[in-house]
């Protein structure tokens, strides 16, 4: 009785219809011709299917030995059509290791022994005296001292557990540089499960580890800067508009949005009801004509609150002008344009003090003729009419508070410092209180001052004032409340400690 095969039974079926086909004379394609050439059935496992097909003809065949001659010949072609496949794999596979810069070994378990290939040894053997034979010479041999425990013990692993492994290590080249390589180390067990082989693959990724380690510093210099950076998509610039790639601490500072929240939204997210319109416009012109933009905008933190930024937008181009990323740097200017604002309050009250000198100058000089012929006119009726010299002398109290108004207007205009005095309060109030009196309207009723409590020495209170600005201060106070009584009423002052 034949042994039974394990093969599939279409495969099976497949090669049994081919040689029966051969053996009529016909012309036939090669079994299992459809199939890649590292899908073919183990040379085996044919060889035991054809044996059996073989046996199974020949008891009805009436020539046993021409047919057997006959199959052989067609076994031949089968299997010089699977070593042109093989032979198709392995300068495939060869194309694909110099094109990927790969080199290769593999490790039999059972012999202990290391198998290089024609490129491993090209690239690491030149030169050598000898090959290493095992995996724990070619460590020592080639991979970093410091690398050495780490490779050794992954490699250990993949043998214990069959699993796969992915690792990094400096390679030492005779009489070159060190490199970085990475290696995919990948068990292959037999038909009891056991890792008889491990294939190794090898890459050189010293230009990749050196682009990695050169994002890490720029990375590490954006994460360290003040200024916002944010990178997008470059399209689409209609909204929702390019999704955002990349964001910097500063981002998460200055916005209060976490890196993980901006990640795959827009710009847009900072803009809000306060964003000009027309700052909006000039930014998707300029996206839609792959031009750099730098403007002041609105933006908007996570919790609503307005911050102004400086705004530089730049295109980040292919050779061939294409633009693959925006790059986006804001800077926030809030505290700028506020001190911009101070300044040109300042500017406007320095036009202003100007004009207010010009005014106290002129009318310095009025003031000062209406108090000297106020002053003459007081001497000349002194005695002949008590009630004009009583008038006389508000007139002229009056022109002496006018005069202290100039020289605040002065002050202010020239931005000197006030010139506080002992200031004796009961007096100064009656003063300040005498000159109001002139500004009520018939409808209120301004008392005397009080004292509280009523007691002489009250009126002996002083203080370290200025005069005039103590003196416009209480009349303010007096205006404030009659503008209060639009409807009359009765107004007190009372000096007290």
């Amino acid at each position: 009785m034949s042994p039974a095969t394990s093969l599939h039974p279409e495969h099976e079926a497949a090669y049994a219809a081919a040689l029966d086909a051969f053996l009529q004379g016909e012309s036939v394609a090669v079994p299992f011709a459809e199939l890649q050439a590292d899908a073919w059935p183990p040379a085996a496992e044919i060889i035991r299917l054809h044996h059996r097909l073989v046996r199974e003809r020949q008891d009805a065949a009436t020539d046993a030995a021409a047919l057997e001659a006959r199959a052989a010949e067609f076994l031949a072609r089968t299997f010089d059509a699977c070593d042109a496949r093989n032979a198709d794999l392995k300068r495939d596979f060869a194309d694909l290791t110099e094109l990927a810069h790969l080199t290769t070994w593999t490790y039999d378990t059972v012999t202990q022994r290391l198998r290089w290939s024609a490129r491993a040894l090209e690239q690491m053997c030149a030169g050598m005296d000898s090959v290493p034979a095992t995996p724990t010479e070619a460590i020592e041999r080639f991979v970093h001292p410091d690398d050495r425990a780490y490779v050794q013990a992954m490699l250990a692993k993949v043998i214990a557990d069959g699993q796969s492994r992915e690792l990094r290590y400096r390679f030492l080249p005779p009489g070159r540089a060190p490199q970085w390589r990475r290696c995919r180390a990948i068990a292959r067990r037999d038909a009891e499960g056991r890792v008889t082989n491990v294939f190794l693959v090898s890459q050189d990724i010293t230009g990749e580890i050196e682009r990695e380690t050169e994002i890490g510093i720029l990375t590490a210099i954006l994460d360290n800067i003040h200024d916002v950076v944010l990178v997008t998509e470059p399209e689409p610039i209609d909204p929702p508009g390019p999704r955002i790639l990349y964001v910097n601490r500063a981002f998460e500072r200055t916005t209060g949005y976490t890196r993980e929240e901006a990640l795959g939204q827009t710009p847009r997210m900072l803009q809000g009801p306060g964003t000009s319109p027309e700052a909006r416009a000039r930014i998707r012109e300029a996206l839609r004509n792959w031009r750099p933009i730098t403007l002041e905008v609105l933006n908007y933190r996570k919790d609503g609150s307005e911050f102004w930024s400086e705004l530089a937008i730049t295109p980040v181009a292919r050779p061939d002008g294409y633009v693959e990323r925006w790059v986006a740097v804001q800077r926030d200017i809030t505290e700028r344009r506020r001190a911009e604002a101070q300044q040109r309050q300042r500017s406007k009250m320095e036009a202003v003090g100007q004009l207010a000198a010009g005014i106290a100058h002129n009318f310095n000089n009025l003031l000062a003729i209406i108090q000297g012929y106020g002053e003459i006119a007081l001497r000349d009726i002194a005695c002949q009419s008590p009630a004009t010299a009583q008038r006389l002398g508000k007139l002229l109290r009056a022109a002496k508070r006018g005069a202290e108004l100039v020289r605040e207007l002065a002050m202010f205009s020239q931005q000197r410092e006030s010139q506080p005095e002992r200031l004796n309060l009961y007096c100064a109030l009656n003063e300040a209180l005498d000159l109001a009196r002139q500004l009520l309207p018939a409808g209120i009723e301004m008392s005397g001052l009080y004292l509280a409590p009523p007691e002489e020495r009250i009126k002996e209170t002083c203080a370290y004032l200025d005069a005039s600005r103590f003196s416009q201060a209480i009349i303010n106070l007096i205006i404030n409340s009659r503008d209060a009584m639009p409807r009359g009423g009765r107004l007190s002052v009372t000096l007290g400690r």
